[in-house]
């Protein structure tokens, strides 16, 4: 009876000690954006290329760093391959309203945005406006901005912005971005 006793309480030892196995199925796209913690899978470094009307104003190549705050928020790090900007982008989740917010503000001063969704899956629409300046680098004027975000898998997206110009609002694509991770 000591011996049973023994074993039950080594393997007990044993069981906590072991750490359990991770979980061999990855997310499934379509979890994407689903309650707080939909964009965990962003966690890590991004590598990414982008072609656009503003690609001469901004450099081609750029790199995203995501890292989990400790509120239990994201904080994208953007930074420009050549340049000396950075772009502080925290990411949110409002419990309330099953929303994620992003914002963004930067060293530079030229561009600062706000964006929603409450869009899931493989396929996003995050929806606000961007500040842009003006060429004596003062926020001159707002407009309307949309990022669609297609996953092509939890270590690749493409990102398309459109903004809404002219007088009659039509949307024009400003950037079209695919990113990588890659660590």
């Amino acid at each position: 009876m000591l011996r049973l006793l023994a074993l039950v309480e080594l393997l007990c030892v044993l069981a906590t000690a072991v750490p359990a196995a991770a979980d061999p199925t990855p997310m499934p796209l379509t979890m994407i954006g689903v309650g707080p913690h939909g964009y965990d899978f962003m966690v890590g470094h991004w590598e990414c290329s982008e072609t656009g009307r503003w690609s001469g104003k901004q450099p081609q190549a750029w790199e995203l760093k995501v890292q989990r705050v400790g509120d239990g928020s994201l904080l994208q790090l953007a930074s420009f391959k050549g340049f000396a900007g950075i772009q502080v982008q925290p990411l949110k989740y409002i419990s309330e309203t099953k929303t994620w917010s992003i914002s963004e503000a930067n060293n530079l001063g030229d561009v600062v945005f706000s964006e929603t969704s409450q869009d899931m899956g493989q396929k996003t629409t995050w929806v606000g406006w961007e500040l842009l300046s003006d060429s004596r680098d003062t926020l001159s004027h707002k407009i309307h901005d949309q990022d669609t975000l297609t996953y092509l898998s939890l270590d690749e997206f493409n990102d398309v912005t459109e903004q809404q110009t002219g007088a009659r609002g039509t949307w024009e694509t400003s950037e079209d971005s695919t990113c990588q991770r890659s660590g």
